[in-house]
């Protein structure tokens, strides 16, 4: 979460983020919205934060769902499994 809450200040811009955390049928899901620049493709050379985080949630048997639009922010779902594994 940390990673994605920087990006959305550092890089994309974003004035407001919106944080929601779901815990249902042992599965906790923290998505985050923001109101930044938003993106299309993979993130720019030396800027592997997003693929870095991919690989710590597939470490953890998680997922992470990202939806990103040019101007009008971005989305990221987190979703792992409870209890951790």
């Amino acid at each position: 979460m940390k990673e994605v809450l920087n990006n959305a200040v550092k890089h994309a811009g974003a004035t407001e983020i919106q944080v929601r955390v779901e815990v249902l049928r042992q599965e906790l899901t923290i998505t985050i919205t923001d109101n930044g620049a938003g993106f299309t493709g993979p993130a720019p050379a030396g800027h592997d934060g997003l693929e870095n985080l991919q690989t710590r949630l597939r470490e953890i048997h998680g997922t992470v769902q990202i939806r990103s639009t040019p101007g009008a922010g971005t989305r990221i779902g987190l979703t792992v499994q409870l209890p951790f594994r």
